[in-house]
């Protein structure tokens, strides 16, 4: 084996070797972005849709998707998120579900609805105006 043999092996050696680094770093890149997001689409898999500003003074209704059947519970909290009134607690099936809200039975202010489904919870403002 000559002189030129040797640098050629050495060169693939090195190109093998820095592949290889890129492919792990890569890959540890990878794992720490969207093992972070996997728990976050855990959690938005359960798409819960108010209006666009929440505000509310009318009757209105939320849809709620659940990708499985599951226990859900819909609560109103009060500014100091202090339990105002139980909207929904049953186990639900799957898919699209309208959930129905009238806000003229609350004094005007700011609340929180608290949604608890399949190991996931969501905390939306919002604001009731009624004239």
């Amino acid at each position: 084996m000559g002189v030129t043999d040797t640098v050629h092996l050495l060169i693939v050696i090195l190109y093998v070797t820095g592949g290889l680094i890129l492919l792990v770093t890569a890959y540890i890149i990878y794992i720490r972005k969207y093992r972070k997001r996997g728990r976050m689409e855990m959690l938005n898999n359960i798409v819960f849709t108010t209006s666009r500003y929440d505000v509310y003074f009318s009757k209105t209704q939320f849809l709620l998707e659940l990708p499985k059947a599951c226990d859900v519970e819909l609560d109103l909290l009060d500014e100091k998120e202090n339990p105002v009134r139980k909207i929904i607690q049953k186990n639900m099936e799957s898919g699209q579900h309208i959930i129905p809200f009238d806000p003229a039975e609350f004094a005007n202010g700011i609340y929180f609805l608290s949604l608890k489904a399949a190991h996931s919870s969501v905390l939306r403002k919002i604001t009731i105006e009624n004239k």
